[in-house]
This record gives structure tokens, sequence and C-alpha cells, in this order.
């Protein structure tokens, strides 16, 4: 289960060796190596997530919008291509409604953590905007 979306594992194209009711949680508890057993054959496309996240969150070739698939797949994004890109995008929407098509309620303290994470990896906006969040009390 990631970001509250159950994986079916006939999604993939081999068995899996994982449990199915074990949740992976993000950002902090996130269980990466849970995750690359369902991924062991999958080379992770950051480009595709991020498309897949934008597709879901503005409703482009889906039935309608759905923002926590956006949410996973910029996560998926983050852990599995390392984009730090996907990590400021999420603090952005978590922290500014307009960015998340006000699908998405504002959690300044999970926007801290992308910040932190995105800043961490050398994303200079989100360096930017890690000490506001200090600065604020976030």
């Amino acid at each position: 289960q990631l970001s509250g979306i159950q994986i079916d594992p006939s999604q993939f194209h081999h068995e899996t060796s994982i449990e199915k009711d074990e949740p992976a949680v993000f950002p902090r508890d996130f269980h990466k190596h849970k995750l690359q057993l369902l991924t062991r054959d999958y080379s992770p496309d950051e480009a595709s997530l991020v498309q897949l996240s934008h597709c879901h969150l503005h409703g482009i070739g889906v039935p309608s919008p759905n923002a926590s698939l956006a949410i996973h797949y910029l996560e998926a994004a983050y852990h599995l291509a390392q984009s730090i890109q996907s990590a400021h995008s999420l603090a952005l929407m978590y922290e500014y409604p307009q960015h998340s098509n006000h699908l998405v309620p504002t959690e300044i303290y999970a926007a801290f953590e992308w910040f932190k994470a995105a800043a961490e990896g050398g994303h200079v906006p989100s360096m930017a905007e890690l000490p506001l969040c200090y600065e604020l009390g976030c």
C-alpha cells in the first residue's frame, strides 16, 4: 500500500514475494526494500512517474482528478528514481493549495518534510523555502 493506495501485484510483470497486508508509508517510514521487491525487474523512469502524477492531478486521460494517485506517483518518483524535483513538487502541493488544483489540504508539516528532503538532495528552491518553514515554526 502506497499513500493509501492498494498495490495490486497483477500490475507488475512478475510475481512478488511481499506479503499483501504489509503497508509502505511515505515519507519518513518508507520501507524502500519492500517496494524494491515489488519492482526488482522494473527500472523506474522519473519523467513517466511525474507525468502520471500530472495526469491524475489534472484529470487528463483519467475519469476524474485524483490527488491521492498524483501524490503516490510523485512519492514513487522520489523514492525509486531519487527525484528531488518530485520532493519539491510534493512540498508545494502540501503548502500551497493552488499547486494541487485545491485538491490537497494544506499540511505544513508534510510540506516541511518534503522541502527538507529536496533541500538535502541539493534542490535550490527548496533550500530557499526551508528557512521560511523554520522561521514560521513549521
